[in-house]
């Protein structure tokens, strides 16, 4: 397969319904079934498909593997099951008008040829066929001729490559065809972003970003609640850990409506977490370390106890319209006034608060404690720019802006929003009832107050700008980064992983390669990409998809281009944990009473990072901490991990120093075999070593070959291996460091591979 050049804004393109009519063409690894191919279920969160329903339910559900029961010995009579492989280019945009289109599927397994040679096209190919030519007019088939110069016994990749194009003819029909053109070589598939590889990445770039929750991480005052000291405290094991950049959830001073995210003071701390001086300390000893300080700040709103609020209520001097204020629309018969819209807020009902003293509404897009600033009045803009100065001015290196897209909304305030219709949706009072199309990703989000927080980010040197939202619609959350020409933020937050990877049946190589490639098909040109697998407002990673994929995935995650996030506590392993009503802290989730709390409740991803294995697991000495520890601390701790000499901590340090290496910050990126069952990628630098990441998604032992038609080499050294697979009842092939053979490789239910290939002659 052709490399994927990180540096030339390339976007890697599978379907045609996403493509960009801007990128070039790119490749992926679609595999043809076999009869005996039973198709797995989708999972029901899977997004929006990436692949033409013809290719997911036919092309796409293959089997490069053999299953088997769990035996940790290779017997010489072992089959495996191997299925031919597609490798399929796709056009930049399938659509007739114009410009010709390219779909190249590059068939392996000298079988085929024979078929081929016949100028007959088997099934699959024939069902890409017939996509190509549901987007065209008028069908022209040419005959299929051998290459005499393709030379079956090179060290190319050994196949034969057949393009199907359409061009437009003089009545404006397209019309494809089939031409014969040679595979390409080793050269050719290691060529490209390494030629980039003196440019300089950012700090921003390079580093992992570890995101904190402070009120959870070390509490130094025994108050049961975490502190600045205590992260301050914590800064050696951040070093250790191999993160060079912690992202603090909010730390201002705030009533805690909604635990900082409704806040009173955006210059000053919160008093649970102490005061400046504090903070003046914890920078002084992260940046004494290289450790950068992000800030997570929420400009869409404040309190409704911010001094702002208070005046604006009372319309003092310019105040009055810092908010958005309505008049009613009316009044009921009894003299109730009726909000001036049907909007809703995120947390379910009216977005308007009525206040008697203003005799007005105002608008809150989420709790009423939180009212929503006027971004259209240019003294609330001046007033955040103050804000995010008074911090820059302090030696924060950047920022992480929540909520952005909710920053403006239409500027006629009596236009209802349309039904949205969606399915399942029945209730009037649900923010899903609506389609928000008044109220989020408006034009001046993006024109007018992200555009001039990105120039006063840009006055200071090697500051960093996130934007943080949640959206289905990928083509909106890519306005965030906005061009080359005119940047945003340097990235907005990746939540595929989360919004998506909600159980372990999801986590499949299928849906793996979607989410990645969505986002790089997506990514405008020059922009760099990210990839989050917790955070703080989901269940933790190992709950959702089990503890013997956490290892795998930060594999993933660690090693893809792009950086990383962190959630705390990942590295170790830790879960969700219990928490009673009586224990509940989350607003959200006492808004659903003692029956249904479990169901809203944040607080079971929040409890008190794990130590070790004493009192509290380390984190307080207080009796009762905020939240309850987690009763597996006594063996999921950092002391116990660390002093393992494998672990998931372990594990986490080694694939932080591994991704520093060249291949990763600047080597190319290909997916050789891609299964329901299996993922991997391969990251290549012609001179460096290349690394193949391998995962088995499934709950059961497999046999993969992984040199079918994808030009690897029969062996290669296993580098890191998944903790959960270490200690087996017996010594496997699989140990860090032993030779593997690529054509039989036998991976666990959830294990991951990090395998080194063979220096190239």
């Amino acid at each position: 397969m052709p490399p994927i050049d990180l540096f030339s804004g390339l976007s890697l393109l599978l379907c045609c319904d996403s493509f960009n009519a801007n990128n070039d063409t790119a490749t992926t690894t679609l595999p043809i079934t076999t009869p005996t191919t039973t198709p797995a279920t989708t999972p029901t969160t899977t997004p929006a498909p990436l692949l033409p329903m013809a290719l997911r339910t036919e092309a796409h559900h293959e089997d490069v593997t053999h299953s088997e029961p769990v035996n940790d010995e290779v017997d010489d009579d072992d089959e495996v099951e191997y299925v031919n492989t597609v490798v399929v280019k796709l056009p930049s945009k399938m659509a007739g008008g114009g410009v010709g289109h390219l779909v190249q599927i590059n068939v392996f397994i000298g079988g085929l040829k024979e078929a081929l040679q016949g100028g007959n096209l088997p099934q699959d190919i024939q069902l890409i066929m017939d996509i190509l030519n549901s987007s065209c007019n008028q069908e022209h088939l040419q005959g299929i001729q051998e290459d005499p110069q393709q030379d079956t016994n090179s060290d190319d990749l050994h196949n034969t490559t057949i393009s199907l194009s359409t061009s437009e003819g003089g009545n404006g029909e397209c019309n494809p065809s089939v031409e014969k053109e040679k595979g390409a070589g080793k050269e050719e598939m290691m060529k490209g972003a390494e030629e980039e590889e003196d440019k300089k990445l950012a700090w921003w770039q390079r580093n992992i970003v570890y995101q904190v929750y402070p009120r959870s991480f070390q509490d130094t005052d025994g108050s049961g609640k975490g502190d600045l000291k205590g992260i301050a405290m914590r800064a050696d094991y951040l070093q250790q850990l191999g993160v060079a950049t912690v992202w603090l959830s909010p730390i201002f001073t705030s009533p805690m409506a909604d635990f900082g995210y409704d806040i009173s003071n955006f210059t000053d701390i919160d008093p649970i977490l102490g005061d400046m001086q504090d903070f003046d300390f914890l920078l002084q000893e992260f940046h004494a370390r290289d450790l950068k300080v992000v800030l997570d700040l929420v400009p869409n709103h404040t309190s409704d106890q911010h001094e702002w609020f208070t005046k604006s209520v009372l319309r003092e001097d310019s105040y009055t319209d810092y908010y958005v204020w309505a008049d009613p629309k009316g009044y009921t018969p009894s003299g109730t006034p009726i909000p001036p819209n049907n909007w809703l807020s995120v947390l379910r009902g009216t977005a308007w608060q009525w206040v008697e003293e203003r005799q007005q509404f105002y608008l809150h897009k989420y709790r009423k404690e939180q009212p929503d600033l006027n971004y259209r009045n240019p003294a609330v803009r001046s007033h955040m720019k103050e804000v995010l100065k008074f911090w820059l001015d302090r030696g924060v290196d950047g920022f992480c802006l929540d909520a952005l897209k909710h920053l403006y909304e239409a500027e006629d305030l009596y236009q209802d929003e349309p039904v949205s219709l969606k399915s399942g949706v029945s209730d009037p009072l649900q923010y899903e009832y609506l389609e928000h199309t008044l109220t989020v990703n408006q034009p001046e989000v993006f024109q007018i107050a992200l555009r001039e927080w990105r120039d006063l980010i840009d006055q200071y040197p090697d500051r960093f700008l996130i934007a943080q939202l949640y959206d289905p619609d990928i083509s909106e959350i890519m306005k965030y980064y906005g061009t080359s020409s005119a940047p945003l933020s340097h990235f907005p937050f990746n939540f595929r992983f989360i919004q998506y990877l909600k159980t372990r049946d999801d986590v499949t190589g299928h849906n793996l390669l979607a989410y990645i490639t969505e986002w790089l098909d997506n990514m405008p040109a020059g922009m760099w990409p990210n990839w989050v697998l917790s955070n703080h407002g989901n269940s933790r990673l190992a709950s959702r998809v089990g503890g013997d994929l956490v290892d795998a995935l930060h594999m993933m995650t660690m090693l893809l281009p792009g950086t990383p996030i962190t959630y705390y506590g990942d590295e170790l392993g830790m879960e969700d944990t219990y928490v009673t009503w009586e224990e509940t802290q989350d607003p959200y989730g006492k808004n659903f009473g003692p029956t249904r709390y479990q169901e809203a409740s944040r607080d079971p991803s929040r409890s008190p990072m794990q130590w070790d294995d004493s009192h509290n697991a380390g984190f307080s000495s207080a009796n009762n901490t905020w939240l309850p520890v987690n009763d597996n601390y006594l063996t999921v701790n950092v002391k116990a991990q660390m002093a393992a000499q494998e672990s998931h901590l372990r594990l986490y340090q080694r694939l932080a120093k591994l991704r520093q290496e060249v291949t990763f910050t600047h080597g190319n990126l290909t997916f050789p075999v891609v299964t329901q069952q299996v993922f991997s990628f391969l990251r290549s630098h012609l001179r460096s070593h290349s690394y193949l990441v391998v995962i088995n998604t499934s709950r059961q032992q497999l046999l993969v070959d992984l040199t079918k038609g994808t030009g690897l080499p029969p062996t290669a050294t296993v580098l890191l291996r998944s903790v959960t697979h270490t200690t087996p009842r017996r010594v496997i092939h699989t140990t860090p460091g032993s030779e593997v053979n690529l054509a039989v490789l036998r991976l666990k239910a959830g294990e991951g591979l990090v395998l080194r290939l063979p220096t190239q002659a």
